[in-house]
């Protein structure tokens, strides 16, 4: 059975062309309708389309520069980065993801305390920077969209309490074409009252549209 124009294959299969022939049990992906089909005898779409996805990186798969670099917390289960602010740094280079199919990307910080009872009601100013880049590209400096801020407020009595920053977004426009985002987070002097104690980082969520791929 030959495929259409404007199909792509999954598997072993090649990509992309023009026609083919089916063998039983093959996926493929086909772009037109953007759903995943099967055949097993006959073509069957089973789902396709796309989804909302978040990833989690946590703090410590980002990188401490030699210069001011926070500091290294241990707090029971969990790794924290206690940030002085307007001086320290931590980045991380974020791959272009495999599934991601188009839009922005929306970003928000997971964060905390250093475990005392006198932040409630009291802020964290968050910065990200960020630069794009692909082969040939230079690096340095950051993007013209770039810094994106994010201002929380600590809202418990208690110490050691998650919270997670109003979100920032990337437009899709900031990274068409490249293959990687670097950023750059940093804590800074926020808008209203300070934390007592310097932030603390646990790491950072990611939404974007994905492409829905079998499993």
């Amino acid at each position: 059975m030959s495929l259409p124009l404007r199909t792509q294959y999954l598997g072993s299969l090649v990509a992309d062309p023009a026609v083919g022939e089916l063998v039983s049990g093959n996926w493929w992906y086909n772009s037109s309708d953007r759903e995943f089909k099967f055949f097993n005898g006959e073509i069957i779409s089973l789902f396709g389309g796309t989804y909302s996805k978040t990833v989690y990186v946590p703090g410590e798969a980002f990188g401490r520069p030699n210069t001011n670099p926070p500091n290294v917390v241990d707090q029971d289960n969990l790794t924290l980065y206690s940030f002085t602010l307007n001086t320290d740094d931590m980045t991380f280079k974020l791959k272009i993801p495999s599934d991601y199919y188009s839009g922005g990307f929306t970003l928000y910080l997971v964060w905390t305390n250093d475990g005392g009872t006198d932040d409630n009601g009291k802020n964290v100013k968050w910065q990200l920077n960020y630069q794009v880049g692909g082969e040939g590209d230079v690096i340095a400096g950051s993007h013209v969209n770039s810094p994106k801020t994010a201002e929380d407020t600590y809202t418990s009595a208690l110490g050691w309490v998650e919270h997670h920053t109003p979100t920032a977004n990337i437009a899709e426009a900031d990274f068409t074409g490249k293959l990687c985002v670097f950023l750059r987070i940093r804590a800074i002097t926020p808008s209203g009252t300070a934390l007592t104690s310097e932030p603390h980082l646990i790491g950072l969520c990611l939404t974007y549209t994905a492409r829905r791929y079998p499993t």
